[in-house]
């Protein structure tokens, strides 16, 4: 009864046996040589292979196969390990669907003919660690625990516009100051943690204020910096011009819109000015700048 068996097994033949070596040996060596696999690196494959030979890659864990001879190109026949994105980029020949699993990342990527693509949900460090972003990928930032999608040419925040109207920042400060001819900020000013590029902001100011000297015009301008600081040279994203009011304290609301042109941390504020004269802030009442987000 026979016995099937995945082994290779050579039959000695005994004295009585004819054999033909060109029939029975030499027409199925290269039927028995594809079985027979090579251990090497990258840079130390065979150098005379046969078509259809097969290695096995001691830096990469992969196996290769040899698919032409004149010259020599290899093929990866498994998924590649690769330990950095340089160790990626060295990896030759590339074939479309050529997979990688980078042990750094703990992440695969594909060869799509012209770039690595990383093509599943992934958590990154920082987003350029994804070197070749496709149009709508979307990935988890662990630094702030947001989602972002590579919108063709940048990395934007996914946020829900149930988000619509949330307050995103405040500051308050009680103190006195004097509004001259020279711009200023007067204080407070507020930081968000994080604005979205081309999200649309409001910016609210109240404060009380009266007329202490001449009859002077106040200028009120909202001001914007990225990072956690904002002065009067930040850049300026309203402006209103009014009569600087009476002798009595009156409360302010001013309104300014700002359509972010940035993504990340942002700090704002108000500088103002007159034109001749001078305005002074109530020292009693708090001041207060809030900021919302107003997109649709």
């Amino acid at each position: 009864m026979a016995t099937n068996t995945a082994r290779l097994g050579l039959r000695k033949p005994d004295g009585a046996d004819i054999v033909q070596v060109s029939l029975d040996i030499s027409a199925s060596m290269e039927k028995l040589d594809t079985s027979i696999s090579a251990v090497c690196t990258t840079v130390t494959r065979p150098s005379t292979p046969f078509v259809g030979m097969r290695a096995y890659e001691t830096d990469t864990n992969a196996q290769i196969v040899c698919t032409s001879t004149g010259p020599s190109v290899w093929r990866y026949m498994t998924i590649v390990n690769a330990s950095s994105a340089a160790a990626r980029d060295a990896l030759t020949p590339k074939h479309e669907g050529l997979t990688v699993y980078r042990t750094d990342k703990d992440w695969n990527e594909i060869w799509d003919g012209g770039a690595w693509r990383v093509r599943s949900f992934v958590t990154v460090a920082a987003l350029a660690d994804i070197t070749n972003p496709y149009t709508d990928q979307v990935v988890l930032l662990a630094s702030d625990d947001k989602m972002y999608r590579w919108n063709g040419s940048a990395w934007t925040e996914l946020v829900s516009t149930s988000t619509s109207g949330a307050m995103v920042g405040y500051a308050s400060y009680v103190g006195a100051s004097t509004i001259t001819s020279s711009d200023g900020i007067n204080e407070p000013r507020a930081t968000v943690a994080n604005v979205i590029n081309g999200r649309v902001y409001e910016i609210v100011l109240v404060r009380t204020e009266a007329n202490s000297s001449g009859t002077p015009i106040l200028s009120v301008r909202g001001r914007v910096a990225a990072g956690s600081t904002v002065d009067h040279t930040g850049t300026q994203f309203g402006d209103t011009a009014t009569n600087g009011g009476t002798g009595s304290y009156t409360t302010y609301f001013r309104t300014m819109l700002w359509t972010a042109t940035f993504t990340g941390q942002a700090t704002f504020g108000f500088s103002s000015s007159t034109n001749s004269g001078a305005i002074s802030v109530d020292p009693a009442r708090a001041r207060y700048i809030w900021v919302k987000d107003v997109s649709l």
